[in-house]
C-alpha cells in the first residue's frame, strides 16, 4: 500500500500535462515516481529537470548512461525502474546480448 498517493492525472493542470508529456516522450509512460512528485509542481519540475540534466548533458553517450541506469537499478533491487530503464536501453541497444 502506497504511503503517498500518486497524482490524479484527470485533474492535471496545463503545466503538469506539459511536464508529463515530456516524461512520457522519454520513458514511454509516466513512472509512478513522477506521478507522486506531481502532488507538488515545483518538486515535479525540479526532479524532471535533474533527470534531463543528468541523462542529456555531458560526454557519456545515451547508451552508456542507460546501461549504467539498468545496472544500478538492478543492484538496488528497484524492479520498476529496472524494467523502464531496460526497455529504454533496449531501444538504444546499449546492452549486448549474451
Amino acid at each position: 500500500m502506497a504511503r503517498i498517493a500518486t497524482y490524479d492525472v484527470t485533474t492535471a493542470t496545463k503545466e503538469i500535462k506539459e511536464v508529463f508529456a515530456e516524461i512520457e516522450g522519454a520513458f514511454g509512460k509516466v513512472p509512478n515516481l513522477f506521478l507522486t512528485y506531481a502532488n507538488h509542481l515545483p518538486l515535479l519540475k525540479a526532479n524532471w529537470n535533474k533527470v534531463k540534466a543528468v541523462m542529456g548533458e555531458g560526454t557519456l553517450s545515451q547508451k552508456t548512461k542507460q546501461a549504467i541506469a539498468v545496472l544500478v537499478s538492478r543492484d538496488n533491487a528497484a524492479p520498476t525502474v529496472s524494467r523502464l530503464t531496460r526497455e529504454r536501453c533496449g531501444q538504444l541497444e546499449c546492452l549486448r546480448k549474451r
